[in-house]
């Protein structure tokens, strides 16, 4: 028999219907359980208009699925929302299509509720069809641990930003703020989901907030509490807040630009230069695959984090850290190390007190 705990799914945290009618109102007609009123402003946000293509976004602890239908009759379209605290995209969407198929032939929510607590309960869900084989849908099927290998673009990126990639590379090392702008968010959601694949080993897509509305202060200000983030954007004027960011990615315009109050900590230092040259010669290689890839960027922060592991020095009683005093035998321009402390207190591998002696 299986544990209880193989059979249910208590990921999910609500399912929320928004219909848009011909006049051009969005409002959410149903919800379950009920909504706190932050939720309910950034759903209705998020859909009014309706997306062209699934969204998926973060707010604290939230993860917020969104897929949207063309309507009949009175709704001239709806969309459905999960809310739950797991990072799924392709579970969630499963279930959203599922769930969107019987709407459109019911616009009831009665159906949709019976749904999302077989899975809620049992882990599964089948809707029957006439004169057609029954949707079903099982949690089992996707794992989230492996969610990552389904991402695919990390090696379009790579090709894109190959010249400035290393600016991306430092500041996912460092522990930065990057914010990721785009006016087409199928694309920038596509992007963002790829960029902890850079820092792999810290399997943390928590940082992620794959979609911000600049425009609604609940979500701005919980931007400012994560502290480090991967933001993503499709309002120009966010170019204009460089408070909340220390990296700019411009995917329209194919640009990587640090903030003005961040320059210092992205200048380019050896390590970067040998990070380029070596991604410049793997993309040469004419079988390099997204596996690949990711296996390259591993490659390359195990080397680097064996460097500071060799640089760490014992103070007193403490464990061996890096500190300052770790690299006055090294002789290292200052700029090279800034970024070095910068990626060992980002690996927890610094003496909380260290300070600078210059």
């Amino acid at each position: 028999m299986a544990a209880i705990e193989d059979t249910v799914d208590t990921s999910l945290r609500a399912l929320v219907i928004v219909e848009s009618d011909s006049g051009g109102s969005t409002f959410i007609t149903w919800s379950y359980p009920s909504l706190s009123p932050i939720l309910t402003k950034i759903i209705t946000k998020r859909t009014s208009p309706s997306p062209p293509s699934p969204t998926f976004s973060k707010y604290k602890d939230n993860w917020i699925y969104i897929s949207s239908s063309p309507g009949s009759g009175r709704v001239e379209s709806f969309s459905l929302a999960i809310v739950t605290d797991q990072f799924n995209p392709e579970k969630f969407f499963a279930l959203l299509s599922l769930m969107a198929t019987e709407y459109a032939s019911s616009l009831s929510p009665v159906p949709l509720l019976r749904c999302y607590l077989d899975v809620y309960t049992d882990s599964n869900a089948k809707i029957e069809q006439v004169e057609a084989e029954p949707l079903t849908f099982s949690s089992q099927t996707f794992d989230s641990s492996r969610s990552h290998l389904l991402v695919e673009s990390l090696l379009d990126l790579s090709r894109s930003f190959a010249d400035s990639l290393w600016l991306l590379w430092s500041a996912l090392l460092m522990k930065k703020r990057i914010v990721v702008l785009s006016s087409d968010v199928s694309a920038l959601q596509s992007f963002i989901r790829a960029l902890p694949l850079f820092v792999l080993h810290r399997q943390d897509w928590s940082l992620l907030r794959p979609f911000v509305n600049l425009d609604v202060q609940e979500e701005v200000e919980d931007l400012e509490s994560a502290g480090v983030y991967v933001a993503g954007f499709t309002d120009v004027h966010i170019r204009q807040k460089e408070y909340l960011f220390d990296v700019l990615v411009d995917l329209d315009s194919q640009t990587i630009q640090p903030s003005k109050q961040a320059t210092d900590d992205f200048i380019e230092t050896p390590f970067h230069t040998d990070f380029s040259s070596f991604l410049k010669q793997a993309l040469t290689n004419e079988t390099i695959s997204h596996q690949k890839i990711v296996k390259a960027f591993k490659v390359k922060n195990t080397a680097l984090f064996a460097k500071l592991e060799s640089l760490k020095v014992s103070e007193g009683d403490a464990p061996a850290a890096i500190s300052y005093a770790s690299f006055a035998a090294q002789e290292l321009p200052s700029h090279v190390e800034r970024f070095l402390y910068a990626v060992a207190s980002a690996e927890g591998m610094t003496n909380v007190g260290g300070s600078r002696s210059n």
